[in-house]
């Protein structure tokens, strides 16, 4: 017996779909979820306490923001089947493959107030515009071997989430009233990985023996994460200008692999015509490695010979649980 599926779906929000919103330079893959490399630190992983121009230059040049049409959300899936016999044994597998995308945006305002005595006084009073692009994947697969004695299971899945988030605050900060624009761009994506095996076996009426084995593997990864600021100047309250120093460069990759073994005997044993043991006894083993890097530069541009310094640089080396 053969089974097979397949839905599409779409939706949208009546105040984001089909309107122009704030976003960012996209790369070429965002819409699988997956960064298509533009992102990656590109110098080397143990960085330098000060980069060259050169080197700062490899970077990749993403600070625009840019104005795009939110599309509607959209929705696959596809799961298929199979029930059938081998070697005297019932068999099958069923596999699913999910994919979908989203878009949400939301605006407003930002006020906070200081008290001076019994007064009031508004020290921030800004806008915000904030638009996130989400994609979500998917993958399982399920495979089953059993007959009246044995069962042999393997299940393996696959759950990645990923964004892409804009995000811009403009008006007046602090008690000066200065006028600010800051701009916040990010990629994330998460990931899980996990692949499961499981067996059953009746050695004898009274012997029954299962055992489990599973390995896992999560992770964070959020490649440039980028802001910076903007302020006006004393002498030209009319222009912004780049406030040096504010800019920021951060690169963060977390990963976490688990491992676990478990094996176990039962015994039903029945001595008396009342009475009846239940004798159990097993071995589990669980293991973790975990790894983190976390880099974070600062542009100077008006400091010479400091075109990119870093500011933020934490490794931990892969330790075992």
């Amino acid at each position: 017996m053969i089974f097979f599926k397949f839905k599409v779906s779409t939706g949208g929000n009546a105040n984001v779909t089909g309107k122009s919103i704030i976003s960012q330079v996209s790369g070429g893959t965002d819409y699988l979820g997956i960064d298509d490399g533009g992102r990656e630190l590109p110098v080397e992983s143990n960085p330098k306490e000060t980069l060259s121009e050169s080197e700062a230059e490899l970077f990749s040049h993403r600070f625009q923001t840019t104005e795009v049409t939110a599309n509607p959300d959209m929705g696959l899936a596809l799961s298929f089947g199979q029930l059938f016999n081998v070697l005297g044994m019932k068999a099958g597998y069923q596999a699913y493959l999910g994919y979908s995308n989203k878009w949400s945006y939301e605006e407003g305002e930002k006020n906070t107030y200081g008290a001076f005595g019994s007064v009031l006084t508004l020290n921030d009073d800004q806008t915000f515009q904030k638009s996130k692009y989400s994609v979500d994947t998917t993958a399982l697969f399920n495979t089953a071997l059993e007959d009246e004695v044995n069962s042999i299971k393997s299940t393996t899945s696959l759950i990645r989430k990923s964004y892409r988030l804009t995000r811009v605050d403009e008006g007046i900060s602090g008690e000066a009233g200065e006028q600010i624009r800051k701009v916040n761009l990010e990629w994330s994506e998460r990931e899980l990985f996990s692949q499961q095996f499981n067996g059953e076996h009746a050695l004898t009426e009274k012997i029954t023996a299962n055992w489990q084995y599973g390995f896992s593997n999560t992770s964070l990864y959020n490649p440039d994460s980028l802001s910076y600021r903007y302020d006006n100047n004393p002498t030209d309250t009319d222009v912004l200008y780049y406030r040096d120093g504010e800019a920021r460069r951060d690169f963060l990759n977390l990963e976490d692999d688990n491992q676990s073994l478990v094996l176990s005997l039962s015994v039903k044993l029945k001595p008396l015509s009342f009475l009846t043991l239940d004798i159990k006894t097993g071995y589990s083993l669980d293991s973790t490695d975990r790894s983190s890097e976390m880099v974070r530069y600062t542009y100077n541009w008006f400091s010479p010979g400091n075109a990119a310094r870093i500011l933020l640089f934490l490794n931990k080396t892969p330790t075992i649980y």
